[in-house]
């Protein structure tokens, strides 16, 4: 039986069908839209579409308030944004945004058409150690050092309800698992005005680090599924995916980038997208387990899910399969983070003990949870 949310999402932004929905279904939706985080998408589009009034008046006030919060919420963020860059900008650091509010202007038509609470962005290795060192000296403090395998993760508390993110990329994916060509994005990047050292992504490649970044996060969020939706109607004919797949088997991330738009294919059955592989899903997804994923509802479902996931849509070569298994028991994390510590191999080994204590902590709460259910 195919969820309310995903029939309702095929009928707005594919099939242009009529919306025929019981009370309860609207109900599910605007619960799962909100799980997902996905409501000021469907408002904007909606309006866009001109088909709002075709929703029960609860429905209509229920995303239109969500979306007043999202735009509210993403004008402190790029207010903060435009101040980090301006800090990196003094210090001269070139970044390559990626996602974030000006995804958000860029491909869904306004700052408030897409909700986000971080600011991602893309560095080279050499300039790594000084813009965590710039992000740190602007309030932020390095919140999760156990994934350190391609990114740091710096937050502080914002004006708004929630903390403020910024996630400083050396990498798309994890260390050793492809062969991007890194300084081909920066050539192929625009600089973003009116800043000397700001640059963002063409659609193309950043139409690229969306499917891998889905991919990434093992598409367990209809959110993941909408942006790439998203991005194929705005730019259309535009948007050479030939040259993309190609692109992708020279870098070796072709089967993430087919993972994600099989999975995209098969929600979207009406949505042309290119794929030599027949529309489906990874193995053992389902909607019901993504639900619970977004409700932060650990179990062993999940964790084989995860562990297939990588082991069979991930990697595309065997080799690459060894260095995730590596990472995962000696954890990697770049020696520039290390020198934020003045004896590195103090610091490595207190990174260590960070992730083994965080897992830790996981399996702790999830042998509580079974107790008690």
């Amino acid at each position: 039986m195919i969820p309310p949310l995903v029939r309702f999402l095929n009928d707005l932004y594919v099939d242009g069908g009529a919306f025929s929905f019981t009370e309860e279904e609207y109900t599910l939706i605007a619960e799962d839209s909100d799980l997902f985080s996905i409501t000021a998408q469907v408002f904007h589009m909606l309006k866009e579409k001109g088909r709002l009034h075709e929703l029960p008046l609860f429905l209509q006030e229920h995303l239109a308030r969500k979306s007043e919060a999202t735009l509210y919420q993403n004008v402190l963020l790029k207010s903060e944004t435009d101040r980090l860059l301006r800090l990196l900008d003094d210090e001269e650091l070139e970044v390559l945004l990626m996602k974030g509010v000006h995804f958000s202007e860029q491909f869904f038509g306004g700052v408030g058409a897409r909700g986000t609470t971080d600011i991602d962005i893309l560095v080279r290795p050499d300039d790594l150690l000084a813009v965590v060192k710039l992000v740190q000296q602007a309030g932020y403090c390095i919140f999760d050092g156990s994934d350190a395998s391609h990114h740091v993760v710096c937050t502080k508390e914002g004006a708004g309800l929630l903390p403020i993110t910024v996630e400083i990329h050396w990498g798309l994916v994890e260390h050793h698992t492809a062969r991007i060509d890194y300084e081909q994005l920066w050539l192929n990047s625009h600089q973003l005005q009116p800043y000397r050292c700001a640059r963002r992504m063409n659609a193309e490649d950043t139409f690229y680090c969306i499917c891998l970044h889905g991919s990434q996060h093992r598409m367990n969020s209809i959110r993941y599924f909408l942006d790439i939706v998203q991005m194929m109607m705005k730019l259309g004919d535009e948007l050479q995916l030939q040259e993309i797949v190609s692109r992708a088997r020279r870098e070796h991330t072709y089967k993430r980038l087919q993972t994600a738009l099989s999975a995209v294919r098969f929600l979207f059955p009406g949505l042309r997208v290119l794929t030599t592989e027949k529309p489906k899903v990874p193995v053992l997804w389902t909607y019901r387990l993504i639900r619970t994923v977004q409700m932060d509802l650990k179990g062993p479902g999940q964790m084989l899910y995860s562990t297939l996931y990588h082991l069979i849509k991930v990697y595309d070569r065997p080799v690459y399969i060894g260095s995730w298994l590596g990472c995962y028991f000696v954890p990697y994390v770049h020696p520039a983070l290390l020198a934020l510590s003045e004896e590195k191999e103090v610091s490595r080994w207190r990174h260590m003990k960070t992730v083994y204590s965080e897992r830790w902590k996981r399996l702790s709460r999830f042998v509580k949870l079974k107790k008690y259910v």
